[in-house]
């Protein structure tokens, strides 16, 4: 019997009585007791997905890929475990190998862009437009669209610069003024 596993825990396995692979899952470096000759304790040579997960440091789906890939070769035996602890051991060290010596990417530069038209004029976005005359953006972009408040779009987004709209509002309130 395995020290330490009830007899429920126990498959038969071949020749000797192993211990469920699947028990151990987080520690895939765990030696399982197996034989019937006693309690010594043998690395096992076959993995399951998870354990070969656990090695490589990766997501589980990642292991089936790289079977289809061929980067390793599974038996095919689900109970037991399907791939070789030595293909896995020697996939993970080439994955560590590959990591060093890939260069180290360089450290971005933050350069913030303004998407303003032109540094000559002071622009405003909607939102700050809306604040001025104390209402909606979505009003600011229907003035916009209908063409009553003159905008520029750069960067994806609409400008207006400050000194036309100052112009547009005191033509705008001369206006309400008249027809008072």
């Amino acid at each position: 019997m395995c020290a330490r596993q009830p007899e429920s825990r126990l498959k038969e396995s071949g020749r000797n009585r192993v211990c469920n692979p699947s028990v151990n899952v987080r520690n895939p470096w765990a030696l399982v007791s197996c034989g019937t000759k006693g309690n010594h304790l043998a690395l096992s040579t076959r993995l399951t997905y998870e354990q070969a997960a656990a090695i490589l440091g990766c997501h589980v789906s990642n292991v089936a890929k790289l079977v289809a890939k061929g980067q390793l070769t599974s038996s095919g035996r689900v109970r037991d475990g399907s791939l070789e602890r030595s293909e896995v051991e020697a996939l993970a060290e080439h994955r560590a190998q590959e990591r060093e010596a890939r260069p180290a990417r360089p450290l971005r530069t933050s350069q913030c862009v303004d998407p303003r038209p032109d540094t000559d004029h002071e622009w405003l976005s909607p939102r700050q437009v809306a604040g001025l005359l104390g209402v909606t953006r979505p009003a600011v972009q229907k003035r916009i669209h209908r063409g009553t408040l003159p905008a520029t779009e750069s960067g994806g987004r609409f400008w207006v610069r400050r000194d036309l709209l100052e112009q547009v509002e005191a033509a705008r309130l001369v206006r309400k003024s008249r027809r008072l």
